[in-house]
């Protein structure tokens, strides 16, 4: 599937949150340093989707952010960590962070 890439700790310190709203394949976010951010994605399709940077805003499966999501490293992808999901097409998956360094 197509890349979506986030990137974590721009800019200055914020205490606020960001919520993200439904992230799209393709589509570059940023989150600054300090900030707790939540989003959904909903996979167009089944496959893998792959994450740039941002890479403590984690996949779960269920709106509490209880149910991780496995995501394994493939190393760095424009100076960012890269990671790989298997997602299910239709499924939403729910993304939060508590605080992004």
């Amino acid at each position: 599937m197509t890349l979506m890439v986030l990137f974590c700790g721009a800019g200055l310190a914020q205490a606020a949150e960001l919520d993200l709203g439904a992230v799209t394949l393709g589509q570059e976010y940023t989150v600054p340093k300090g900030t707790k951010a939540f989003g959904t994605f909903t996979a167009p399709a089944t496959g893998t989707v792959k994450q740039v940077g941002c890479t403590n805003l984690d996949f779960y499966s269920d709106e509490a952010h209880t149910t991780f999501v496995d995501k394994t490293y493939v190393g760095y992808e424009n100076s960012k960590q890269a990671y790989t999901m298997k997602v299910t097409e239709g499924t939403t998956y729910y993304l939060y962070t508590q605080y992004a360094p």
